[in-house]
């Protein structure tokens, strides 16, 4: 099927996996509750010409990427990547999220037994935005964390996220060791729902050059609202 290009699979109670072929640049699978290996595989010669891949409200499904290329080029075409209400799966490879160049959104969520914490510096360098959040490790423990500079969008919720602080990058007296995220100076729109931090974003925000857009939600102190008021909530 080489002509094939779109593959979608939706509630297809007894598809338990699935290697897609070489050929296809879509991919949306949702509702496969009995799969349990979806498999990502190319050869470095011809890396996979897909852009887009969407899974969510697979209950027990697991990713798999092989072989992995010397320079790891198998997914570099890839733009948009969404895993979602996927609850028993227990990792996100991470470590090849710097070869995903295409990369321009990503989003997880609502992902409870994945329990990576991904390192400092992991993200698609040319990622412009990023959704994450209701994964099995709270976000105060996933260590510091700087964003690439293309940023626009940044997303993050959860509960019982504890407590997370922010800085603004391009300022110098700030490095990913001393807050635990670091802001881009590119950002532009910023939702938070869920997390303990409020009174640590306050002491950065008027220092974000581009930011536009600022969303709270789930916020229990809201009292810090009342000195932001110039800015859309």
């Amino acid at each position: 099927m080489e002509s094939l290009t779109k593959v979608t699979f939706s509630m297809c109670d007894r598809l338990k996996s699935y290697n897609f072929p070489n050929s296809i640049d879509r991919l949306e699978i949702s509702f496969c509750n009995s799969m349990t290996l979806l498999t990502f595989s190319a050869v470095q010669e011809n890396p996979s010409p897909l852009t887009k891949s969407i899974v969510g409200d697979c209950d027990n499904v697991q990713l798999q990427s092989k072989p992995i290329p010397a320079k790891d080029l198998s997914l570099s075409r890839l733009t948009f990547l969404a895993i979602s209400y996927c609850k028993n799966l227990m990792s996100f490879s991470h470590k090849h999220f710097q070869s995903l160049t295409s990369l321009e959104e990503l989003e997880i969520d609502d992902c409870p037994n994945t329990d990576d914490s991904f390192p400092c510096g992991v993200w698609p360098p040319n990622l412009r935005k990023l959704m994450i959040g209701m994964l099995n490790k709270p976000m105060s423990e996933w260590g510091p964390q700087s964003f690439p500079t293309s940023l626009v969008e940044l997303f993050l919720f959860g509960k019982n996220s504890g407590v997370v602080s922010f800085a603004v990058a391009d300022d110098l007296r700030n490095t990913p060791s001393s807050s635990s995220f670091l802001l881009p100076p590119s950002v532009v729109s910023l939702s938070l729902g869920g997390l303990q931090m409020w009174n640590h974003f306050q002491r950065s925000y008027h220092t974000s050059p581009a930011l536009k857009h600022l969303l709270f939600s789930q916020a229990r102190r809201l009292k810090i609202l009342r000195k932001l008021r110039t800015h859309q909530i």
